[in-house]
């Protein structure tokens, strides 16, 4: 009998599909066509990853990037759990996640889990366009979510 280990990052349909053509018709400047995020080294992974695995695939997707991060973060999962892939190990794994950067996130962007806190990324910089791109100004900003 086969048994389902777990569903990872399950997501319905994208919100970003419904404001996409007049997003582009009004040229709302959006990151991943910005010409500044080829040189980083996060587009520069994700890239490699989909020319070997995802040839077809539009780099410029959110749902792309979003899936090459989510994923990466599964593979540290899976690392922490060793050669114990059991479901509760899997679950304490997922909510044992300890500064861990992802090349696609901001740097100093770090997602961090608990056993009472499952929200995986709690930090944000702000950003402003310059009239050509998205440039990041301030410190990095923590959330925090109170009762």
């Amino acid at each position: 009998m086969t048994r389902l280990l777990l569903i990872f990052s399950s997501v319905g349909t994208p919100t970003n599909s419904a404001i996409h053509q007049y997003m582009n018709q009004k040229k709302v400047p959006k990151d991943p066509t910005d010409p500044s995020w080829k040189n980083d080294a996060g587009s520069k992974s994700g890239s490699s990853f989909m020319d070997k695995y995802y040839p077809d695939g539009n780099k410029t997707d959110g749902g792309t990037v979003l899936g090459y991060s989510v994923s990466q973060t599964l593979v540290q999962v899976l690392q922490q759990c060793g050669e114990n892939l059991t479901r509760a190990n899997v679950m304490k794994q997922a909510a044992s996640i300890e500064d861990l950067e992802r090349p696609m996130l901001l740097p100093g962007i770090k997602v961090n889990t608990s056993p009472t806190d499952f929200y995986p990324i709690k930090q944000m910089q702000m950003r402003r366009f310059n009239g050509e791109r998205y440039e990041p100004f301030g410190p990095i900003i923590t959330g925090a979510i109170h009762d």
